[in-house]
């Protein structure tokens, strides 16, 4: 999956708000490169995250 791809995912799920993030370098414990989610106000209600675009979206998808 592209980030193209990850973003039109998102904004079929999350509507207009929808956002996609492939963080870079160093990362705090826990967190993962590839996050998707949305924008409440100035900010970013992350959804999923994971190895890929894939794997953010499954990880979604295991939360209640």
């Amino acid at each position: 999956m592209t980030e193209c791809e990850a973003l039109q995912e998102s904004v079929r799920r999350w509507g207009r708000n929808a956002h996609v993030r492939y963080r870079q370098g160093r990362m705090l414990e826990g967190m993962e490169p590839y996050a998707v989610g949305q924008w409440l106000g100035h900010v970013f209600e992350q959804h999923g995250q994971g190895q890929s675009w894939e794997d953010a979206f499954q990880n979604c998808e295991k939360k209640p």
